[in-house]
């Protein structure tokens, strides 16, 4: 996962739902099932588009907060 830097701040970069799943070897719909149970990492809405920011995905896994997935 990467970071970019903007204007002197550190920008988060946003994940798409697809390159999520892709990295934690699961499918969009388990994704979408995590979203509608209010569990697994953090998303915002972008114009009605779900993105997963870098830095609450890393802090769902590191806390532990992210559901079991296999």
């Amino acid at each position: 996962m990467q970071r970019t830097k903007a204007a002197g701040e550190e920008v988060t970069k946003l994940l798409t739902p697809a390159k999520l799943a892709e990295h934690l070897d699961v499918s969009t719909g388990t994704l979408a099932n995590w979203r509608s149970a209010g569990t697994g990492p953090k998303y915002v809405r972008l114009a009605g588009v779900v993105r997963y920011r870098v830095d609450a995905v890393e802090k769902c896994i590191a806390n532990g907060d992210a559901p079991r997935w296999p």
